[in-house]
C-alpha cells in the first residue's frame, strides 16, 4: 500500500511540476504566425518533461538509497 501511495504522490508531483514549467515556458511565446511557433511549443513540452523527470528521479534515487540503508 505504501508503494502505491508513493507512486501516486510522485506521479502527481511530476504532472504538477510539468504543467507549471510548461506554463512558464509558453507564457511569453514567439509570434504565433511564424513557422517556429510549433517547434517552440514542442521544445517547451520536452524541456518541461525532462526537468520534471530529473526532479522526481532525484527524489526516487534518494528514497531508494535511504531504503537500502534501513535494510542494513
Amino acid at each position: 500500500m505504501k508503494r502505491w501511495l508513493l507512486a501516486v504522490f510522485y506521479l502527481s508531483c511530476f504532472v504538477i511540476l510539468s504543467a507549471v514549467i510548461y506554463h512558464l515556458a509558453v507564457a511569453i511565446p514567439p509570434r504565433p504566425w511564424e513557422l517556429e511557433y510549433n517547434r517552440y511549443r514542442v521544445g517547451a513540452v520536452i524541456i518541461a518533461a525532462v526537468i520534471a523527470a530529473l526532479a522526481i528521479g532525484g527524489a526516487v534515487v534518494v528514497e531508494i538509497i535511504l531504503r537500502e540503508r534501513e535494510e542494513e
